[in-house]
């Protein structure tokens, strides 16, 4: 079968057009977990600030441990649900173009 130059080009162009769709996608959804990932280390960083913290009718730290505790577990719900999407996205792409983009 013959195609002409006109439409070989067509095809380069749309070819061409959903590649860099994909590509665009990929990026979108590197730089949402990149968010997710910068969410949880600033939960971490709240919860080390909290250790030891007591507030009104509490004894030593123990208002400001429990709350360090809450968003501990928090910050391990984020990293389970990271690791997912990972792990998805990487299922739907195939490893090798997340690896360009990281």
């Amino acid at each position: 079968m013959k195609i002409s130059k006109r439409q070989l080009r067509r095809i380069i162009v749309e070819e061409k057009i959903r590649v860099l769709s994909e590509q665009s996608r990929i990026k979108k959804e590197v730089e949402m977990l990149t968010t997710l990932d910068n969410i949880a280390l600033a939960i971490e960083e709240l919860a080390g600030g909290v250790w030891g913290m007591s507030g009104p009718g509490t004894v030593g730290g123990e208002a400001g441990d429990e709350i360090a505790q809450d968003l501990g577990l928090q910050v391990e719900r984020l990293n389970d649900l990271y690791r997912a999407m990972v792990a998805h996205f990487e299922k739907q792409d195939g490893e090798a173009a997340w690896e360009k983009l990281r």
